[in-house]
């Protein structure tokens, strides 16, 4: 591209800008207000629209055959779309639920410096300013085309009671399901104890009594398999423990908590 096609796209941008600033500005006001709104559009902060603006200070110098113009300005910003936050995101189902992190119409003040620099015909526009002070974020758009394919969930949506709806669901069936592991698990354990204890007596009575060997393998057995059975219903139990973990935890991302 050359010098001057892009001197004539920044200035069709100029006068696109014009059309979008605060109609109470001056001509040049509203010439540094566009030269601003573009500066910001170039850095994907283009959410940001200049709202108001003063000239703080102005200075001319030339330099050969260019006169430059430098302005340092304080401008008004206000937000022309709500920015967006990730709050929970479903991998499986393919589902993001998003939160407003800035309302439409939030303001923040901004300084800028804009140098307008002409000679040999021509007329170029610098525009400097610290992007570090707006708050970056996507908007609802942005989220559509990140997540594209997926169900993007607002949360003050229908959808998102209902999503809410789903996960508290799950939450109190695992639950369910793990109140009833333990359940099982303590009743396993008693047989185990009761086995051991048949055995402990068995083992007690074995040189008084003859004929015990045949009962005192049988109880070995059942407390070997009441061993297992423990250790496999701990297994259950635990694994159904970090499944409740991960369904509070999901729930809890979901409402913010």
């Amino acid at each position: 591209m050359t010098l001057k096609r892009g001197v004539v796209i920044v200035g069709l941008f100029l006068v696109a800008g014009w059309l979008l600033v605060s109609c109470g500005m001056n001509s040049e006001e509203k010439r540094l207000a566009a030269a601003i709104d573009q500066a910001l559009q170039t850095r994907d902060l283009g959410y940001w629209q200049v709202e108001d603006l003063d000239i703080e200070d102005q200075r001319k110098d030339q330099t050969g055959p260019e006169e430059i113009t430098t302005y340092k300005v304080e401008a008004v910003l206000a937000l022309d779309a709500p920015l967006r936050e990730v709050r929970y995101v479903d991998d499986i189902g393919q589902r993001v639920v998003t939160r407003t992190a800035l309302a439409e119409g939030e303001k923040r003040d901004l300084t800028a410096s804009v140098q307008i620099i002409r000679g040999n015909d021509e007329e170029n526009v610098v525009t400097t300013l610290d992007e570090q002070a707006l708050p970056r974020g996507m908007v609802a758009e942005d989220f559509e085309q990140r997540f594209d394919g997926w169900q993007v969930i607002a949360e003050d949506s229908d959808e998102f009671a209902e999503l809410e709806k789903e996960l508290q669901g799950e939450l109190d069936d695992s639950l369910s399901a793990l109140a009833e592991a333990d359940h099982t698990l303590r009743q396993i354990q008693v047989q185990l104890m009761a086995s051991r204890a048949e055995l402990a007596v068995l083992e007690e009575n074995a040189e008084a009594v003859g004929g015990l060997g045949e009962p005192m393998e049988k109880a070995s057995q059942d407390v070997e398999a009441l061993i297992e059975r423990v250790e496999e219903q701990e297994a259950a139990r635990d694994s159904l423990s970090e499944e409740v973990a991960r369904r509070k935890k999901a729930l809890a991302s979901l409402r913010g908590e």
